[in-house]
């Protein structure tokens, strides 16, 4: 059951995560015209999260993206790129992580640091709520 009452919010604090710093709904990457789900609507919190919520990794498998309650069980934590500098993801490693960083495409994107690492687990520890 989410935690109506996380100190950690969504629309708050971890979608300006995706949306600013790992430019997850550029056009290039999870934007809906990019086909590359799952499909992630630029300045769109709500539908960000409802997308979110309903994805399965890598569309395949079964495993859900997000666990609310379980950061461990959810594929969206070793699915982000840490920081090298800041040492390995705790969550693990399941390829391909998240944002690409790379040099050879247009997206601006930074790997995530540990502080935003962890405030994504957070919200996903207190049920992933819609807050």
């Amino acid at each position: 059951m989410p935690d109506a009452g996380c100190a950690v919010s969504f629309a708050n604090n971890v979608f300006p995560i995706l949306e600013t710093k790992a430019k997850c709904s550029d056009a290039a990457c999870h934007a809906p015209a990019a086909a590359q789900p799952p499909a992630m609507t630029p300045s769109d919190a709500a539908a960000t999260l409802q997308v979110l919520l309903a994805h399965k990794f890598l569309e395949e498998e079964a495993d859900a993206y997000i666990v609310p309650c379980d950061p461990m069980a959810s594929k969206m934590m070793c699915n982000l790129k840490l920081d090298p500098a800041e040492g390995m993801n705790m969550y693990g490693k399941c390829a391909p992580t998240m944002p690409k960083v790379s040099a050879l495409d247009a997206v601006d994107d930074a790997p995530l640091s540990l502080m935003e690492l962890n405030t994504i687990a957070e919200w996903i520890s207190c049920g992933a709520p819609d807050n």
